[in-house]
């Protein structure tokens, strides 16, 4: 698991054309896979109503040596296939209150930053929302978390919907949403996290 962590890291030395095949490989090391497993269905996380066409599709994501599955995780395809991700992990930091979230210490952070090219860009096609977190590590995410509940009140509901009001009114049934981790959580995970960038500069 050392040596794929190091060859995750190599972000240029990784061939992939999501959309048209169903796998990625090391320049260097071919028998290192990224392989799609099954066919795409479609799903829903709220982070899907904050792009464009909010749908959202989902499959079985591995990551082989030779034919030995070495690691398992998800693909998540937005935009109506115009953005593939790996799956975020979803983090609850209070009750009923979540967010997704990359850490790009990690295989689906290194994964995230190939897939990105390595700008760890996750719009597609619309403005910059930060409907997914992205931490340089767990420290990080664990600052965060103690900034978020300290901070959890400053914004009101009215001003975030109305803030957000767009993403929010895609988060419904006809799409694969309406469910307890809405967008309107997704916006306020937001919310506080640019306040937190904020704060975070100003203390560098």
């Amino acid at each position: 698991m050392e040596r794929l962590s190091v060859l995750l890291e190599e972000y240029d030395n990784w061939v992939y054309d999501w959309g048209n095949k169903d796998y990625a490989y090391h320049k260097m090391f071919p028998e290192f896979r990224i392989q799609q497993h099954g066919q795409l269905q479609q799903g829903w996380m709220p982070a899907a109503a904050f792009y464009i066409h909010p749908t959202m599709y989902f499959a079985q994501l591995n990551i082989m040596y030779h034919n030995t599955i070495i690691f398992e995780s998800e693909l998540w395809v937005f935009d109506e296939y115009r953005k593939y991700l790996p799956k975020a992990t979803t983090y609850s930091p209070r009750n009923d209150f979540w967010y997704c979230y990359y850490d790009l210490s990690t295989i689906e952070g290194k994964l995230f930053t190939i897939f990105t090219e390595s700008t760890n860009d996750l719009c597609s096609r619309e403005k910059k929302y930060n409907q997914i977190l992205i931490f340089n590590n767990s420290e990080e995410k664990e600052d965060f978390d103690i900034f978020l509940n300290q901070h959890f009140d400053d914004f009101c509901d009215e001003e975030i919907t109305n803030e957000y009001q767009y993403p929010i009114q895609e988060d419904r049934s006809e799409n694969g949403g309406g469910l307890v981790f809405s967008a309107f959580q997704v916006a306020k995970a937001a919310k506080i996290y640019e306040l937190w960038l904020e704060n975070k500069a100003l203390l560098s």
